[in-house]
């Protein structure tokens, strides 16, 4: 019995001797094999990656129930309302009428504000000069500056916060003297969209507001200051209550319009998966405006979690070792 407990320690001592050996006799080819095996899974997420960022995933890819999804909300939209979904990171859109054009409201400050501030990013416009506001600027409708005194002197930072947090009315008619229009629209057509002026507001259309919205995810993946300061003023401006139910995790970063019968949104979406939504329609102030543009948001919301699923779903199929 003492015999075969020696026999069975020295056993032991033995096979460590020889896993020590082979590991300083072959290190080259254990790193090797190790290494071969991260840079296998290295390129599976990359490959996985590059299937996710791509255009690859159509209509005919949904199942049923993500068919369903958007078949019930454009269902909701045959009313008097046109929008245009576009997803910012593989770039799927759908929408109804998105072309269709009328009239812009407070909506089309925004590419005035996205202009500006690229010109302060360049050094081309001075975002600290002062301006005093006067009789000349005085303006009924949105915004806080009508409630103040003349003689008021203002920054043209901040006339821009005004504008974006209360849709300030003043604050737009005296950033126009320093940003001609003119020049935010030849701007624009540099990025491939036409801006219609009918008069300092002018009309837009869903794809027009998409434009803006792509624009203002880019400009916020720049990291440039000012490019934060749009978004946070984005997400905590007036009218906010009407695109983002309560309680939701993600931020929208959004701005309205409204004048009239019309009133439009252009919102972009800081959802785990970012998107931009537009809105186009003539349903005025309303509540059921309010209840349509909240149900808007929730379904679109849903139809992006489950398309990202069934996305993924693919990309991990297609990429799944042979």
């Amino acid at each position: 019995m003492r015999m075969d407990r020696k026999c069975m320690i020295a056993t032991i001592i033995i096979g460590i001797f020889i896993l020590s050996l082979a590991d300083v006799i072959y290190p080259h080819k254990m790193a090797k094999a190790l290494d071969k095996s991260n840079k296998e899974a290295e390129m599976d997420m990359a490959k996985y990656q590059e299937c996710l960022n791509a255009r690859n995933f159509t209509d005919e890819n949904f199942s049923e129930t993500l068919k369903n999804k958007k078949s019930e909300i454009l269902e909701l939209y045959n009313t008097n309302a046109n929008f245009k979904y576009e997803d910012l990171k593989d770039g799927y859109t759908f929408g109804k009428n998105e072309n269709a054009v009328q009239y812009a409201a407070s909506v089309n400050k925004l590419p005035l504000a996205i202009y500006a501030y690229h010109l302060a990013d360049e050094n081309k416009l001075d975002l600290e000069k002062k301006k005093t506001y006067t009789s000349k600027y005085y303006h009924t409708g949105s915004g806080v500056l009508r409630y103040t005194n003349f003689g008021g002197v203002y920054t043209l930072r901040d006339l821009l916060d005004k504008l974006i947090l209360y849709s300030d009315n003043v604050a737009y008619d005296m950033l126009v003297e320093e940003v001609p229009l003119a020049d935010v629209k030849a701007y624009w057509n540099t990025k491939g969209y036409n801006i219609v002026y009918s008069d300092k507001f002018g009309n837009v259309s869903p794809h027009g507001m998409s434009v803006y919205a792509k624009e203002v995810y880019n400009y916020y993946l720049t990291k440039q200051e000012n490019a934060k300061v749009l978004v946070q003023n984005m997400q905590q401006s007036d009218e906010l209550d009407c695109v983002k139910n309560k309680g939701v995790p993600y931020q929208i970063a959004h701005k309205y319009g409204f004048y009239d019968v019309y009133y439009n949104d252009v919102s972009v979406v800081f959802d785990l998966n970012p998107y931009s939504l537009s809105i186009t329609s003539t349903m005025g102030d309303t509540k059921r405006k309010d209840e349509f543009f909240l149900k808007s948001h929730q379904l679109i919301n849903d139809f992006n979690h489950l398309y990202w699923q069934e996305k993924s779903n693919l990309c991990t199929l297609e990429n799944k070792p042979k």
